[in-house]
């Protein structure tokens, strides 16, 4: 029997598919309303809130982090010759641009868990 060989991204998506089951199911939670029914979305609400709180808490944070580190990345890619230089640059580009994502994320976090929030109720 031949075994295939999985890429980076396939297994990248298995990997998250796998981590999403519990999530589902705890979404799926019935959770009793205010008026006494069961609402099957509860959860789902509170997650995502949970989450909004976070990346409040860190996101700032770690946007900054990523600016510092992938300027002392570029600083030691400058220091590599001509061949090696073009990946440590690549990196440090990457690293600003989760730096934007992180912090646009962190500053729209609000309003995209109340538009979430407002779909799931």
């Amino acid at each position: 029997m031949k075994l295939v060989k999985m890429s980076g991204k396939v297994f990248l998506v298995a990997a998250l598919l796998i981590a999403a089951l519990p999530l589902a199911a705890f979404a799926a939670t019935p959770t009793p309303a205010p008026s006494g029914n069961m609402t099957i979305g509860g959860g789902t609400v509170t997650f995502l809130n949970s989450i909004k709180t976070t990346l409040q808490a860190i996101g700032p944070a770690l946007s900054a982090i990523m600016f510092v580190l992938a300027g002392i990345i570029y600083a030691f890619g400058q220091l590599q010759p001509a061949d090696a230089r073009g990946k440590y640059q690549a990196w440090a580009m990457g690293l600003v641009v989760g730096g934007f994502v992180v912090g646009a994320l962190s500053v729209a976090a609000p309003t995209l868990a109340s538009i979430a929030g407002g779909l799931l109720t």
